[in-house]
């Protein structure tokens, strides 16, 4: 009788309780959470600094000359990028885009 007792106690110590159970549906629960937001941490970030590019390139379209010594340019990795035409040096990258950039433009009234 006590080897039939101590048999079924150990087969009951080897499998989860519902409570442990519990914690770890919940312990995922927390890790998943905790995902979610630094993911939207991140893309929060990311357009935190997209926003502070394109005040940095409407500046940079205020102040321009309509000589046409710069240029913008987009590309796929996620950056603008301004450039002096006659040396073609770069002279400002704009980053923080979620996505690659596909165009720029330059305002004619500078906005």
């Amino acid at each position: 009788m006590e080897q039939a007792a101590a048999a079924i106690a150990t087969v009951l110590a080897a499998t989860p309780s519902i409570d442990s159970r519990t914690a770890a549906k919940g312990a995922r629960r927390e890790q998943e959470r905790q995902r979610i937001t630094a993911e939207q941490a991140r893309q929060e970030e990311g357009q935190r600094r997209a926003a502070a590019g394109k005040a940095r390139l409407e500046e940079e379209n205020r102040n321009r000359k309509a000589d046409g010594t710069r240029l913008a340019t987009a590309s796929l990795d996620k950056t603008a990028k301004v450039w002096d035409a006659t040396s073609g040096q770069e002279l400002l990258t704009l980053k923080g885009h979620n996505t690659g950039v596909s165009s720029v433009a330059w305002s004619p009234d500078a906005r």
